[in-house]
C-alpha cells in the first residue's frame, strides 16, 4: 500500500544531483514501487514523475489492483497541484482515471494463476523432503500473493516451510522470499525471529545469504538497535554474486552501516567497525563520496565530513525502511556527534559546531544542547552573547563517545582550547571545580534577573 506516516515531511527538497532515472535503475519491483510512492508523497518537485512511474510499474509487473487504485488517487492529487483546473475537478469528483481494462485483466490473471499454483501446492506433503521443483511451487505461490499485494497470505505460506525438509540451497531460497515479504510489510520482528536459527544453519556461501544477513541489520536498525545493526552491516559477506532481490543495494548497505555506527559507537569503534572490515570496505567502494566522508570524519575534518554526507542524509528520508524512524536515527547521530565534538575541546563555536554535527541551524543545536545539559548527559554551559559553548572537562560524558584524541581533532582557528584536557585540569583547583554551576543559557539567566529587578 501507499506508505502512511503521520510525521511525514511533505516538502522534502532532494539534492540537485538526484536523478529519478538513476534511482529507478537501482531497485526492482515491488520495492521500487514503494520507494517511488514515498518520493511522490514527500517530494513535490518529483511527485508527478514518481507517481507516473509507480503506476506504470504496478501495471507492468504486478497484479496489485488495490495499490493501483490508491496510487492513481494520489497521482491525480499531485497533478492537480500543478493545474488549478484539475484541482477543482478533483474536488467535485469522487472518481479517479482508472485503467478499467487492466484492472479486469489483473483480477482474471490472478485467479487463473492461483488455481494452478494451489493445485501444485496442495500436492506437497508435510514433513517430507522437498526437491527444487517442489520448492519452486511453494515460492511461486508466495510470489503470486506478493505481486497481488497480499503479503499476509504470502508470509503465512512461507512460514509453513518449516514443516518441510529442505536442501541447504532451497532452505536459503525459501527464507529469502520470507524475508522479502516481511520487508515489504515492515514486519521487522518476524525477520529478527529467524536470526538465531539462520546463523546456526547457514555457514557456506549462497547468493541470497548476504541479502538475509543485511535484512537482519535493517530490522535491527528499524527497531532502533543501531549498535547491533552496525555490527551486522560490517560483517555482511561481500561478493559480486550477491543477490539482494532488488530490495536494496551495495550503496545502501554502506550507508546503513555508517549511519548506525555514527548513531551508536564511539569514534575508535567506528574506525574498527567500518574501516578495518574488508567486506565493508568493498561495499564502501560502491560510493566513493560516502567513503571520503567517513575518512574526513575519522581525521577530525568535521566540516568536510558534514559537507560530503549531507546529501546522503537527505536521501535517507526517502528510504522505505527508515520512513518511521528517521527523526530518531538523526537525533541519535547528532547527539553522538555532539559528545565526540566536545570531548577534545574546552570551548566550541556554536555555528561551526552546528554544521559539524549535522544540524540545520545553530538554534536547533542549542535546543539539543539544552536537553542534553538538563538531563546530565553532558557538562557544559551556553554563552549566547559570544555564541560559544564552554565545556567542563572534569566530567565524563554519558553517551556513546569515548576519548580518542588525535592531532587533527584540534582546530585552533575555530576553538579556544588548551593543548590537552589534562593540562587544563591541572590549572583548576578542586574548589573551582566543585563550585562550578551548570546552567542552560547565560542570556536567559540575565533576562530573568532583569525581569525580577524591573
Amino acid at each position: 500500500m501507499v506508505p502512511q506516516n503521520g510525521n511525514v515531511k511533505h516538502n522534502l527538497v532532494l539534492p540537485e544531483t538526484f536523478s529519478i532515472t538513476q534511482f529507478v535503475d537501482q531497485y526492482t519491483d515491488p520495492s521500487l514501487i514503494q520507494r517511488l510512492l514515498l518520493i511522490g508523497m514527500k517530494c513535490p518537485r518529483y511527485a508527478v514523475e514518481a507517481y507516473t512511474l509507480a503506476l506504470q510499474k504496478i501495471k507492468d509487473n504486478t497484479l496489485n489492483v488495490s495499490l493501483y487504485k490508491e496510487a492513481s488517487h494520489f497521482a491525480t492529487l499531485a497533478k492537480a497541484n500543478f493545474d488549478s483546473t484539475l484541482l477543482k475537478e478533483s474536488e467535485t469528483s469522487n472518481k479517479d482515471a482508472f485503467d478499467i481494462e487492466w484492472i479486469v485483466k489483473a483480477g482474471s490473471d490472478f485467479n487463473e494463476q492461483l488455481a494452478k499454483l494451489n493445485f501444485d501446492f496442495s500436492s506437497i506433503r508435510f514433513n517430507s523432503t522437498v526437491d527444487s521443483k517442489t520448492t519452486d511451487a511453494i515460492l511461486n505461490l508466495a510470489d503470486l500473493y506478493i505481486l497481488s499485494g497480499n503479503l499476509t497470505e504470502a508470509i503465512a505460506i512461507l512460514r509453513r516451510v518449516e514443516s518441510y525438509r529442505f536442501e541447504y540451497q532451497d532452505y536459503l531460497k525459501a527464507n529469502s522470499y520470507m524475508i522479502k515479504a516481511s520487508l515489504l510489510s515492515q514486519d521487522f520482528r518476524l525477520i529478527l525471529s529467524l536470526q538465531s536459527k539462520f546463523y546456526k544453519k547457514c555457514n557456506t556461501f549462497h547468493p541470497n545469504k548476504a541479502f538475509i544477513y543485511s535484512s537482519f541489520g535493517i530490522s535491527n536498525m528499524a527497531i532502533g538497535n543501531y549498535k547491533k545493526a552496525a555490527e551486522i552491516f560490517s560483517s555482511v559477506e561481500y561478493s559480486r554474486e550477491n543477490d539482494f532481490m532488488g530490495m536494496f543495494t551495495e550503496k545502501d548497505i554502506a550507508m546503513y552501516g555508517i549511519i548506525c555506527a555514527l548513531a551508536s559507537l564511539p569514534k575508535l569503534a567506528i574506525r574498527t567497525t567500518c574501516m578495518k572490515s574488508i567486506n565493508f570496505l568493498h561495499f564502501l567502494e560502491h560510493d566513493i563520496q560516502l567513503k571520503k566522508s567517513l575518512e574526513c570524519f575519522l581525521k577530525g575534518e568535521l566540516l568536510e565530513f558534514s559537507a560530503l554526507i549531507q546529501d546522503k542524509m537527505i536521501l535517507l528520508e526517502i528510504d522505505t525502511y527508515l520512513r518511521n524512524i528517521y527523526p530518531d536515527l538523526l537525533k541519535s547521530v547528532q547527539n553522538n556527534l555532539i559528545v565526540m565534538y566536545i570531548i577534545p575541546r574546552t570551548t566550541a563555536d556554536l555555528s561551526v559546531m552546528a554544521t559539524s554535527c549535522l544540524f540545520s541551524s545553530s538554534d536547533s543545536l542549542i535546543l539539543a544542547l539544552e536537553q542534553l545539559i538538563s538531563k546530565g548527559k553532558i557538562f557544559c554551559r551556553l554563552n549566547l552573547f559570544q555564541h560559544y559553548l564552554e565545556i567542563d572537562c572534569s566530567k565524563n560524558m554519558d553517551l556513546y563517545a569515548e576519548s580518542n584524541l588525535i592531532k587533527s581533532d584540534f582546530h585552533p582557528e575555530i576553538d579556544f582550547k588548551l593543548n590537552s584536557v589534562k593540562s587544563q585540569l591541572s590549572n583548576r583547583t578542586k574548589e573551582n571545580i566543585s563550585k562550578k554551576i551548570l546552567f542552560l543559557s547565560v542570556q536567559r539567566d540575565i533576562d530573568a534577573l532583569k525581569d525580577f529587578f524591573l
